[in-house]
């Protein structure tokens, strides 16, 4: 679908993983957070998210439903240090969903 997607000419994910390298650095120096922890969101062999279909059996024609899965890219380790401490924000808010 060229459309939403544009087909790439080369790989960005060493670029992109370089300037997030650079950022922890730098909220690490300034104790935002912990050096472990900055140490552990830099992901050391990162890779270019894959998307992959899968199709809407319940919709006519079929279409697919794009599923970009981000395991082992540069952002997944901060996405995940993310999570684990600002989940406690959403708790008890009205616009919280825990599914979907």
């Amino acid at each position: 679908d060229t459309d939403a997607y544009t087909l790439l000419a080369e790989d960005p994910t060493k670029k992109q993983a370089a300037a997030i390298k650079k950022n922890i650095n730098q909220i690490a120096r300034q104790k935002v957070v912990k050096p472990e922890y900055a140490k552990w969101m830099k992901l050391g062999d990162s890779c270019i998210a894959r998307a992959y279909g899968l199709p809407k059996v319940h919709k006519p024609d079929a279409p697919l439903r794009i599923i970009v899965p981000l395991i082992g890219s540069p952002t997944y380790n901060i996405a995940k240090w993310m999570y684990k401490n600002l989940k406690h924000l959403t708790h008890g808010s009205e616009y919280n969903i825990n599914n979907s």
